[in-house]
């Protein structure tokens, strides 16, 4: 203490100045924001008499020893031992058990990460046994977790509980699913209550390793508990994989009826998540930190497994009982804690562990749909491969499972040690692990190919249908001999079988030929032989079909192009519902690239850093053309610019202007839409390689490669302006016009700059090395007046206008980069083909994952509106949707204020479209135009053979419209109800329903339906215009009903059906007559064979009012719309959904309206008319439109079966 202090202290006083007093005990007062168990320690009572400075609450009392127990579960799901500190979940735990008050089964869906399993373990299940539920306190828990063999984990479980033979009941499973309820009875009879099911990770059955009989046999098993018996099932789903429970029909309808999504947590939830766990145990938080971890959390996703072992890793840090901001930034902050704690780890370990850690790591995961990757348990034996003994695989399991980056545990069937990645979370966290994934996916897939192929040959007894064949064997032993593949004992002797049947199948086939030809005159073996071929031979056919159908699954991630190719070919190898599902799945998928806009052979080497004011992409060519592409599909939007001779080097844009350079130094300019130059070409004094414009000093800029700043005039004399003052050798050049300054970035690292107007020169940003050196290093204006530089470590953001030091963030291999249109995102290429998003605000964080689809290093970045455009070194050209709307398959038409509830399409190909602001527009070649302005909401469109248009409104009037003059008259006008469904048939009469019950036809007026009970809810009529379907009923005054008959006889026979629980909401005649479909507010769909009135088929897959329906021309494909936003395609014959659901816009789909040749649908989709295809061949096509090039000789030989004369594409 100081002087001052001391005579304090001689008066018995402690004071610390300008602070108001904290705590009095006796003659000691103290002041300030003295903490008490950080800064000082109080022994005995003291009295408070204010809390100015402590951080929390309103008391201090005597510190504790803190306890020794993390509360906090890093990676790992909440479990029973820490139940007690889980928070923040209060209301969806009580949002579980009361559907667990009224429902058998109840899933629980939420995103990888948000806290599922913990919500069960800690939440729903200590409450069950507190008794929550009535009776629920003595209902006995099973937890299963599905692995790679659901149902003989399901079969171990229930062999435990009742004590006989796992492999019996397992057999019995598969034989009949159904029989789990007799398992389940003699359960409870053993245990003496009720019991309730836990299933955690329902998503690991759709790993494509499971066998399907497995797969499919465990989810019938768990679909429908017998509704008499005392038996409940709880499941935790991610829900990315929520569309593949359409497998299990009674399953999916199932989860439909009692459902909780999990949903991020709060800011104030989040808190409690930090704080309550920490004050249990006697532990204090600093509120910088909180502070900290609630602003890391808001802009991180899926942030509940990085903000807990964020957490735990502060935990293990905590300093005299308090967690602080300064051990959480050690410990790597929530977007690196997991990263840092792996990285210790890896550098604890010998060059011998590490080449087994990377081995392992890439063997507890796969990759999945959209190559994404995905974690996958093993056995300890099985990661003890040809070049890892089980010594050095029990090492390094054990060094990782300390740090948590894995868990151990026993295997339920076998009590054989299981090894697994203990969150998906380390496969995105861990950046060493994503680069292991990413660095070569060919490798990565041939490994996954023969691990699963191997699983699932050895659970089979080694069935050898279940070898390797052709192409798939082909690629494996490719990838072994170039060193990529390691394998276990199985695998091993799964290859080394496959390679032998293979062999002898080759040799059988040359026997074949030649005792074909010996017994030529042996007719009935002959046709034994042949008919044993064709099946053979159609076998084969199908499993090269799937085959390339699931490749094409598995490229599509990283190569759009190549799946859309390979999708392609299964389909034209052999048509069915995996093949056809391929095909859509890869076009409509909404995430991956947008459009190749370059067509095959040619070659992008610059693009333009902002669109033109038409939103078009500005891309200049190896061949020295410069193209204006629509970003959406890649189509010419106006003419390619000539007159270059070199490649492209360098293209920028302002407005409608273009200028590009070419590696001569010849630099052009044009407008856009018009053939004619700006003004003469002119030439720099060596290759150019950053162009700049600004138009409001009539400048265009042209940085040389060494070092020049060329300027001339946008028109007039071509002689040149002064340089600017020459600078290091220039690897990037940009106009801020806001604040009057063009930037240069030079091969030193040096950020110079200077004044448009005059050319002087202004003091530099950086000095040489403040960025970097080299030539990989990249910069763009972001908002006028900053510029951002990306180099191979890291994003610096700097302000012209102040000329602060520059925020920075790491982020490697910065080969590109450009901001969005409002500047408040900056998207940065890297050396491995993929594109980063960085948000600036207040510093540049990391907010979305990688956007995959370039190969290699990515060289050029432009954007614009809702897309961004790059090109790799290959000269590849990509767009991707910034919005999350669009897909390659969706094409937008049509956008209103409002939703839209009504589509028409003419047999010229016009649309209509109409909705709740009473507007009336017509899309026609690409324009959208309003036609008229209705009294209320449009409710239903029609064109008739005039070429007018029939428009029903809520206020009960029928309108007929001339769509060109916008002039009107009035069919039906019947005041205070509404038109509730309007149709037209082939021949343009009208028939309309009304919310009084009646029924319009325009060519039978007078003539009332009388079978209506209630409100008109749909109405179809048959191609033929001769049938006519009706449904009323609301379900609570009169029952849905459907009702149909012959208009030709005047409705004297009708024939009503029953079925739906809810009000029939649309209706479709299928193109022959035979039969009617029916979509419903419960959720399905019904198919009704007309001639008895019976139901053929029951669609269910929605999860909310089926809205429209529409069936193809040759009545195989039925599609429908939904109010839960989705459009869904299906095999009317095999009663399956075609593909995954189609969105392209937010809010329902009210209404669908086929093409004229049925080839392509219109939806109403939101606010949005959105165009897809419908049929098999226009899937096809759009698959083809999106590659845009066929399969080069080495995709052929590698991706197709062996002999095809396949060419997809071509």
């Amino acid at each position: 203490m100081n002087r001052k202090d001391d005579e304090a202290e001689a008066a018995g006083t402690l004071s610390v100045e300008n602070a108001g007093p904290v705590v009095q005990h006796g003659d000691l007062e103290l002041r300030g924001g003295l903490v008490a168990g950080r800064d000082l320690t109080v022994h005995g009572p003291v009295n408070v008499l204010a809390d100015d400075g402590a951080p929390f609450g309103d008391h201090v009392t005597r510190p504790g020893r803190a306890s020794d127990l993390c509360p906090y579960p890093g990676l790992d799901a909440f479990g029973e031992r820490l139940a007690a500190y889980f928070h923040g979940r209060e209301r969806d735990v009580e949002a579980v058990l009361a559907l667990l008050r009224r429902a058998r089964l109840v899933t629980v869906v939420g995103s990888s990460g948000s806290g599922k399993s913990s919500l069960l373990s800690a939440g729903v299940l200590p409450a069950l046994a507190d008794g929550a539920v009535a009776g629920s306190a003595g209902w006995t828990v099973v937890p299963i977790r599905p692995g790679g063999q659901p149902v003989e984990q399901l079969a171990a479980v229930l062999a435990k509980l009742t004590g006989t033979h796992a492999d019996e009941i397992a057999m019995a499973l598969k034989e009949n699913p159904a029989g789990f309820g007799e398992f389940d009875a003699a359960v409870r009879s053993v245990v003496g209550g009720p019991t309730i099911w836990v299933i955690d990770q329902l998503e690991e059955v759709f790993d494509p390793a499971v066998d399907p009989g497995s797969r499919a046999a465990f989810l019938a098993a768990i679909a429908g508990p017998d509704p008499s018996a005392e038996t409940r099932v709880l499941v935790a789903l991610r829900s990315d994989f929520y569309p593949h429970l359409d497998q299990e029909p009674a399953l999916a309808r199932a989860v439909s009826e009692a459902q909780h999504r999990v949903l991020p947590l709060g800011p104030r939830a989040v808190r409690e998540v930090i704080e309550k766990p920490a004050d249990q145990v006697g532990l204090r938080v600093e509120p910088e930190l909180i502070d900290r971890m609630l602003a890391d959390t808001s802009a991180a996703e899926n942030a509940l497994p990085l903000l807990s072992f964020a957490l735990a890793q502060t935990w293990r840090r905590r300093r005299n009982g308090w967690l602080t901001l300064a051990e959480y930034a050690k410990a790597g902050a929530l977007d690196g804690a997991i990263d840092h704690a792996a990285e210790l780890v890896w550098e604890s370990l010998s060059d011998r562990q590490r080449a087994t850690a990377r081995r392992m790591m890439l063997r507890l995961s796969h990759l999945g749909e959209n190559a994404v990757a995905v974690r996958r348990r093993a056995r300890l034996e099985d990661l003890v491969t040809d070049a890892d003994d089980e010594t050095a695989v029990r090492e390094v399991a054990d060094r990782l499972a300390a740090a948590r980056i894995l868990t151990t545990d026993l295997d339920t069937t076998t009590e054989a040690p299981i090894v697994d990645i203990t969150h998906e979370t380390v496969l995105r966290a861990w950046t060493r692990l994503r680069t292991w994934l990413t660095e070569d996916r060919e490798a990565k897939r041939a490994q996954d190919d023969l691990s699963g192929g191997a699983a699932a040959w050895d659970r089979h007894s080694g069935d050898p249908s279940y070898l390797l064949r052709g192409a798939r064997l082909t690629a494996i032993e490719v990838a072994r001999r170039a060193g990529g593949l390691t394998v276990n004992d199985v695998e091993l002797r799964f290859l080394s079988l496959s390679s032998r049947l293979e062999h002898r199948q080759r040799w059988r086939s040359r026997l074949l030929g030649l005792l074909a030809a010996a017994l030529a005159a042996a007719v009935a073996i002959t046709f034994v032989v042949v008919s044993q071929q064709r099946r053979i031979s159609r076998e084969k056919t199908v499993a090269d079909a799937v085959s390339l159908a699931a490749r094409s699954r598995s490229v599509s991630g990283q190569e759009r192009d190549l799946g859309a190719l390979l999708a392609v070919a299964g389909a034209e190898t052999d048509d069915n519902a995996v093949t056809r599902a391929a095909v859509m799945d890869v076009v409509s998928a909404r995430s991956g690239p947008l459009a190749y806009l370059l067509p095959a052979g040619r070659h992008a080497t610059a693009v333009a850093s902002r669109f033109t004011r038409d939103g078009s992409a500005i891309v200049g060519t190896a061949d020295g053309e410069v193209c204006a592409l629509s970003p959406a599909d890649g189509h010419r939007t106006g003419l390619c610019f000539t007159g270059h001779h070199a490649n492209i080097s360098a293209v920028t844009t302002a407005g409608d202007l273009i200028a590009a350079a070419d590696a001569t130094g010849l630099t052009t300019l044009h407008r856009a839409g018009a053939a004619a130059p700006v003004r003469d070409p002119v030439r720099a004094a060596s290759a150019v390689v950053g162009v700049a414009l600004d138009p409001a000093h009539d400048q265009v800029f042209a940085a040389t490669r060494f070092g020049e700043i060329e300027r001339w005039r946008l028109t007039g004399d071509a002689a040149p302006l002064p340089s600017l003052a020459r600078s290091g050798d220039v690897v990037a050049l940009a106009v801020a016009d806001e604040i009057d300054q063009v930037v240069a970035l030079t091969t030193a690292g040096e950020l110079k700059r200077w004044r448009l107007g005059d050319g002087a020169e202004l003091p530099a940003l950086a000095e040489p090395g403040s960025v970097a050196t080299g030539t990989t290093m990249r910069l763009d204006v972001v908002g006028g007046a900053r510029v951002v530089t990306a180099d191979e470590n890291r994003i610096g953001v700097w302000d012209l206008r102040t000329g602060q030091p520059p925020l920075w963030t790491d982020a490697p291999g910065g080969t590109a980069v450009v901001s969005s249109g409002d500047g408040g995102t900056v998207f940065v290429g890297s050396d491995t083909g993929t594109i980063t998003s960085w948000r600036l605000a207040p510093g540049p964080l990391a907010v979305e994952p990688t956007r995959p689809g370039l190969v290699k290093p990515v060289v050029a970045l432009g954007s614009g509106g809702d897309f961004l455009v790059g090109a790799d070194q290959d000269g590849r050209v990509i767009s991707w949707d910034l919005s999350g709307r669009r897909s390659p398959a969706g094409t937008p038409l049509a956008e209103a204020a409002g939703p839209i509830q009504a589509v028409a399409r003419n047999s010229d190909g016009a649309i209509v479209s109409g909705g709740a602001d009473g507007v009336v527009r017509l899309t026609r070649d690409g324009s959208t135009r309003d036609t008229r302005n209705f009294e209320g909401s449009v409710a239903g469109l029609a064109w008739r053979p005039s070429g007018a248009i029939a428009v029903g409104t809520d206020r009960g009037t029928l309108h007929e419209l001339d769509p060109v003059t916008g002039v009107t008259r009035t069919l039906a006008d019947r005041p205070g109800t509404a038109v509730t469904a309007l149709v037209a048939d082939g021949r343009g009469n009208l028939a309309a329903g009304f919310s009084d019950g009646q029924v319009l036809f325009t060519d039978l007026p007078g003539t009332s339906f009388t079978a209506v009970k209630g409100a008109v809810t749909a109405i179809a009529l048959s191609a033929d215009g001769d049938r006519v379907a009706v449904a009323s009923g609301d379900g609570a005054s009169a029952p849905p009903q459907i009702s149909f008959a012959g208009k030709s006889e005047r409705f004297r026979d009708v024939v009503t059906v029953t079925g739906h629980a809810l009000p029939v909401t649309s209706l479709a005649f299928s193109p022959d007559g035979r039969f009617l479909a029916s979509g419903s507010d419960d959720r399905s769909i019904r198919i009704w064979t007309l001639a008895d009135g019976t139901t053929k088929s029951t669609l269910q897959g929605h999860t909310d009012m089926v809205l429209a329906l529409a069936y193809s021309p040759d009545g195989a494909t039925l599609a429908s719309g939904s109010q839960d936003g989705t459009l869904r395609l299906w095999d009317v014959a095999g009663g399956l959904q075609i593909g995954r659901q189609l969105e392209s816009g937010i809010g329902y789909v009210w209404s669908l309206a086929p093409s004229p040749d049925g080839a392509n649908l219109v939806a109403a989709n939101g606010s949005v008319v959105v165009e897809w295809p419908f049929v098999k061949g226009a899937w096809l096509d759009r698959a083809c439109r999106l590659a845009g090039r066929s399969l080069t000789e080495d995709e052929r030989k590698r991706y197709l079966p062996d002999g095809t004369a396949l060419r997809p594409c071509a």
